[in-house]
């Protein structure tokens, strides 16, 4: 189980205001939400699953499709 002290946004989303996700992390995996929305629905994954997309993010398969702000680059 998390706690709200638990999550974590970029940097740089506080740096430009951006709405973004958050991310807390404890030995039996991670849990993802929305900056924008910390009482909606939270995702939760175990450290298999949650690696499983790290190694997507590293290969470029979840690139954005259409523009970004350039400061975030």
């Amino acid at each position: 189980m998390f706690e709200d002290k638990d999550f974590h946004v970029a940097d740089d989303s506080q740096k430009w205001g951006c709405w973004c996700v958050a991310v807390a992390r404890n030995e039996n995996g991670v849990a993802v939400r929305s900056s924008k929305d910390p009482n909606g629905p939270t995702l939760h994954f175990n450290n298999n699953e949650w690696q499983a997309f790290l190694n997507g993010v590293k290969k470029g398969e979840f690139n954005p499709i259409g523009p970004v702000d350039i400061r975030l680059t």
